[in-house]
This record gives C-alpha cells, structure tokens and sequence, in this order.
C-alpha cells in the first residue's frame, strides 16, 4: 500500500481522477468500527502517555504560573469581552477547516486556496502558519498552546498580515510570543487532570493569579492545539462540520513530521525549567509503530499517539450527543493519510474519510442547503 501512495506523489502522468480513485480504492479496504483502542495500542498509549500527563504538568508549572502573570501584566485582561467566547455561536451551520502541521499537509495545501470563496473557515495552528505563508494562504483564526517560547519565526516569519486574525490561546501560553502577535488576542483557559496532585496544585497556584469566576471561557484541550481547536470549534464556535487537515498524529515512513523544510522540522532551542537553553529534537523522535488509515504501518511517539486516542474518543463523543439531539453535526478526516480515526482492525465509523478537494465541495452543499 505505502508503494501504491508514493506513486501517486512521484508519478507526474496521473490524473487527478485517477489519484481519487485510488484514494477512495484504499479506504474501501479498510472496515469501520467503533473507536475501541487495539489492546497493544491501548497498553503503549497507557505506557508513554498517562506517564507523561504527569511529567508534563511538573516540568511546566512554573512557565504556566509566570506566563498568566506576564500576561495580565501586558494585556491586563482575561475577562469576557476578551476571552475567545465572543466568537460563541460565530460558525452556526457552517463548515470549518482545522489546519494541523502534520506531513499530509503537502499533498493537499492547494486546495484551501479554495475555502474562502466556498465559504468554510480556516482554523489554523499557528505551526502552520510559515507553510501557509509559503502557499500565500491566510487563515480566518490562528490557534496557540505552547508555554515555551520555540522558534523565531514564530507568526510566519513577517510574511503574513495577521493584524486582522483573532489569535486563540491559551492564558498561559507564552508571554513573549503573545506579546509580538501583530494582532487581536483572545483568552481560552484549559482544564487540568482533576486527579493529578501536580494538576490540583497548578490549578491552585493559577487561582490565586486570577479570579476563575470573572474569566471568560474553560475548554478541554486533550493536551495539545487540535484538541483545542476541536473544541473552540464545536463548544465554542458551535460548527457543523469539522474537517481535519494536516491531522497526522504519526510521520513518514521517513521520519518527516512537518511538511516543510524549515529548522523547525529539525531541531528546536528549548529553554529548560532551571533557565538553561537546550537544543532538543523537533519533534521527539518515534517510539513505536501505529496504523493509519489505509492500514498501513507508521511510525509514531508516546505524546502523539495520546493525542490521537484523544481525539478519536473526543470526536466519537460529540458525534454520539450529535445523534442524541438530532443536530447535523459531522467529522471529517481529510488529511488524506496519517492515524486520525484508524486502528488495526480499522477505521472509526464515527469519522468520513474523504479527500480536502471533496471535503469542501460537500461542506459547501451541506450549507447551500441549510440557507
């Protein structure tokens, strides 16, 4: 099968019909079931991702702590008005796009181009937002969560006017980067594990910084950008249709992980929670192996794969309250490649697979006909 794709990339001769119907071929070997996690998947997730729930919490609780107090220093808000609720309701019945830096990025970029003019939102991390400058692409809202201040290049590079887009982060993302973002910032704040002794005492420590009751908006975040941007989307947003781009959770067969060749994809200088400054490899390198959507084995690490069986359980969640209630509410995995949605016995039937190219096309529809 990874010959089969390869081809599609190397071979300059096929036709775009012909590369969707491949597609399409690939997908149709693979059965949908519930989101029920592989026993070997479930114990590696268990292993290298609750663990490091922990360890994650420790290593940052004092760059959160400092961040919320640079924070309301510089932008000496984080109420309503200024957190991201003001956008509550914004994309009612409408189509959305979540842009994620993973490597299927390169095979469909150009197809955003055309979301604008259909009329779906784009959503980006803003990991991305160098690639889309490169593809002279400009996203509706740019999405942050990193407490550690990662790269220079931080806002793509100067070569995209983001003066007019919202950026949605965290109250304790970093303090530096928010306070070079050209434009307007709005404040979410994420819920912490309500079991963690570490958890409760950030949380603790993050009361005393700022009143919880006079804040604007708390998200679940599954520990990272998409799992915030799944919920400011259809928590916030309210969306009806969700559709994943750049959503890998996994890396080539290669090791490539981001899209791109920028230093990013190779090494980043990380400063630790003792003040020094270490050079780390972007991202952590592969711990294991996972499958992707056409079956396929992939390489993925312990943080990654937490994240996707977040999101897997998190997308079939709201898919199931959807049903319950009647409303129209849909996902939609068009990375075209990576593990969003997929395990060994196969892909989660809470989820459409369909390429970026279609996902538009039909979210236009879908919306055509709710006018």
């Amino acid at each position: 099968m990874v010959n089969e794709m390869e081809n599609i990339k190397v071979d300059q001769e096929i036709s775009e019909t012909e590369q969707a119907g491949l597609f399409y071929k690939m997908l149709a070997r693979r059965p949908l079931i519930d989101v029920i996690p592989e026993e070997g998947e479930g114990a590696f997730w268990e292993k290298n991702f609750n663990n490091s729930n922990e360890l994650t919490l420790y290593s940052w609780r004092n760059d959160w702590v400092n961040n919320t107090k640079e924070n309301i220093k510089h932008f000496g808000y984080f109420d309503r008005e200024h957190s991201v609720k003001v956008f509550a309701n914004e994309l009612i019945n409408k189509p959305v796009v979540l842009l994620g830096a993973g490597p299927s990025l390169e095979k469909n970029i150009k197809y955003l181009k055309n979301a604008k003019e259909m009329g779906v939102t784009i959503m980006a991390s803003h990991h991305t937002l160098m690639y889309l400058a490169d593809q002279d692409i400009k996203p509706d809202f740019v999405c942050c969560l990193d407490a550690g201040k990662q790269w220079t290049s931080y806002w793509g590079d100067g070569k995209i006017d983001c003066k007019n887009i919202p950026l949605l982060t965290e109250q304790n993302s970093n303090h530096e980067q928010l306070k070079a973002y050209p434009g307007p910032v709005y404040f979410y704040r994420s819920t912490l594990p309500d079991k963690s002794v570490v958890g409760k005492f950030v949380e603790m420590e993050l009361k005393r910084l700022v009143d919880w009751g006079k804040q604007g908006s708390q998200i679940e975040v599954g520990g990272h950008i998409l799992g915030a941007m799944l919920s400011l989307a259809r928590g916030v947003m309210m969306a009806d249709t969700l559709i994943f781009a750049g959503c890998d959770y996994c890396f080539t067969p290669q090791g490539k992980f981001y899209p791109w060749d920028y230093q990013i994809d190779k090494t980043v200088m990380m400063e630790n929670t003792d003040g020094t400054v270490e050079e780390k490899p972007a991202p952590p390198p592969a711990e294991g192996m996972i499958y992707d959507i056409f079956g396929n084995s992939v390489p993925t690490n312990g943080a990654y794969l937490g994240f996707k069986n977040v999101m897997d359980a998190g997308i079939k969640l709201n898919a199931i309250n959807a049903l319950q209630q009647n409303n129209s509410l849909e996902f939609i995995n068009a990375s075209e490649g990576g593990a969003l949605g997929a395990l060994k016995g196969g892909n989660s039937k809470w989820i459409k697979y369909l390429r970026l190219e279609d996902a538009l096309i039909y979210a236009k529809a879908k919306r055509d006909l709710k006018k």
